[in-house]
């Protein structure tokens, strides 16, 4: 339909036959909703360590945004990757304290750490938030949620920060937080790990969006649990681009 040559656009984008045959799979499982369709999913200890791409990954300056209670600094640490300097963003009060607690005592601590209890977003402002005592990691920016919290833009959030990699599993805010982390983006060209099965245009929206903010980007999918859930767009910045 309407969104047919961002599909195409989105598609002719990926780097590698794993990518391109999970697009494939992805759309004809959603549509008329056939999971049996789809591969077995990457083991989801291995999820943003883009572990068979054949690209480098930088850790150093990470940011992690949806950082909900440290697992994946404790994932990634676990498989020996260098974080000098992290940038965290998690608006749920509890988790970000867990999140704090596990810098604060974990033996790879990185040099510098800075810790918001924020959402990340297209503009600062406060938005209500639907939280779930059952299942804490769903919580997302909502119309009817039962809270408030503050919002951030990256842009404005992490001057002078430089990331090397920005990670965003923020159920289904990627694209606007994506849009107000432009600045860093065209300037820094950081690798990203961007969630994209929260809404099935997000699998051809954000890979357009990233392109269009700047050009070079090398794209791949990867998914780490069934149903789709826990899909990653991976976009690594070709140097000489």
């Amino acid at each position: 339909g309407k969104d047919r040559r961002k599909v195409e656009h989105a598609f002719v984008q990926l780097q590698d036959e794993s990518s391109r045959r999970f697009f494939f799979k992805y759309l004809e499982s959603h549509l008329p909703l056939g999971f049996s369709r789809m591969d077995e999913p990457l083991d989801i200890s291995l999820q943003y360590l883009a572990h068979d791409i054949p690209e480098t990954s930088d850790y150093s300056h990470f940011v992690d945004c949806g950082g909900y209670d440290g697992d994946t600094f404790r994932q990634l640490t676990t498989h020996g990757c260098y974080i000098r300097r992290l940038a965290v963003f998690e608006p749920q009060t509890d988790m970000y304290r867990k999140y704090a607690a596990t810098v604060k005592e974990h033996p790879a601590r990185p040099e510098q750490a800075f810790l918001f209890p924020c959402g990340v977003y297209v503009e600062t402002t406060q938005l209500r938030f639907a939280t779930n005592v059952d299942a804490q990691s769903s919580a997302r920016v909502s119309a009817d949620g039962d809270s408030m919290i503050q919002c951030v833009r990256l842009d404005e959030a992490l001057l002078g920060f430089a990331p090397t990699f920005i990670k965003m599993d923020i159920e289904g805010a990627e694209t606007a937080a994506l849009k107000g982390a432009q600045g860093l983006i065209e300037a820094y060209g950081p690798s990203l790990a961007i969630c994209v099965y929260h809404g099935l245009s997000d699998l051809w929206e954000i890979p357009c969006l990233i392109s269009s903010m700047r050009s070079g980007y090398r794209y791949y999918l990867r998914n780490y649990n069934y149903l789709g859930l826990e899909t990653v767009l991976y976009a690594f910045r070709n140097p000489t681009a």
